[in-house]
């Protein structure tokens, strides 16, 4: 998905656990955000179920291009996994680039990632 750069942005992941939604609560993870220029951030994110939903910010968007997501679970850690989600979306630098549809300019944009799953070791 394409959004202008400045617009907040509302970022939703489902994640699965050996392909079953299990609840995240609780669980170690750690979640970085890519920027176009491959620097990595850890970003803060709320858990809902089985999904994560993140909020980046018009005012903290600085370069354009493609953002990627990656999420750990024990991060460095016995029994550590991971997970990506390459290309996530992209920032534009004009409203005629965006893939919104008519009427979506002035709302809360929604970045819908689908349904990713993380693997662990038994």
């Amino acid at each position: 998905m394409r959004v202008r750069i400045g617009k907040d942005i509302y970022i939703r992941w489902a994640i699965l656990t050996d392909g079953s939604a299990l609840p995240l609560a609780g669980r170690d993870l750690v979640l970085e955000m890519h920027d176009p220029r491959g620097q990595t951030q850890v970003v803060n994110f709320e858990i809902d179920g089985n999904a994560l939903t993140v909020y980046f910010p018009g005012v903290e968007q600085t370069k354009l291009g493609d953002y990627s997501f990656t999420l750990w679970e024990n991060k460095g850690k016995p029994r550590q996994t991971v997970v990506d989600k390459l290309s996530a979306f992209s920032l534009v630098r004009y409203s005629t680039q965006e893939d919104l549809s008519q009427g979506d300019e002035n709302v809360d944009i929604l970045v819908d990632l689908g349904t990713s799953s993380l693997t662990t070791i038994a």
